[in-house]
């Protein structure tokens, strides 16, 4: 007896929705620019059936990356299992010509006061002293 689900020959919730996915997916990569990306969010129950889709319809070249998204610390479910508290978002582009603009934001400036108390003379920019020893003793670098 087989553990996989039959996605093939028997009509089931997974099937239904991979198939209705499969259709929109495919509309998706059709109307996406050739420099655009695309990112699928879905829970760990479907991500690897995705993943395969996702590889069919924009190639597995097109694959950037996959992000897990934890959503939240783990609850009670954790005495029985692994708590299942993440989430897992699908990066594809459309092709090699994809463009990535990297977001960036203005820091607090109480963190920048807490974080980097210290001033490089001169140039007034903030620093802060860290140890870069390695924690782990029994695991040398």
């Amino acid at each position: 007896m087989s553990v996989l689900p039959n996605l093939v020959g028997k009509r089931t919730d997974m099937s239904a929705y991979i198939t209705m996915m499969c259709v929109r997916l495919i509309e998706l990569r059709r109307v996406l620019k050739d420099t655009g990306s695309i990112y699928l969010h879905c829970d760990p129950t479907a991500s690897h059936y995705l993943k395969l889709l996702m590889d069919t319809i924009f190639g597995v070249q097109n694959f950037r990356n996959e992000i897990v998204w934890k959503r939240t610390n783990a609850k009670s479910l954790a005495f029985t299992r692994f708590a299942s508290n993440h989430d897992i978002i699908l990066r594809y582009t459309k092709s090699e010509k994809w463009v990535w603009n990297p977001q960036y934001t203005e820091y607090d400036p109480e963190y920048l006061k807490i974080f980097y108390k210290y001033i490089e003379e001169g140039t007034g920019r903030r620093y802060r002293l860290d140890n870069l020893a390695n924690p782990n003793k029994n695991r040398p670098t």
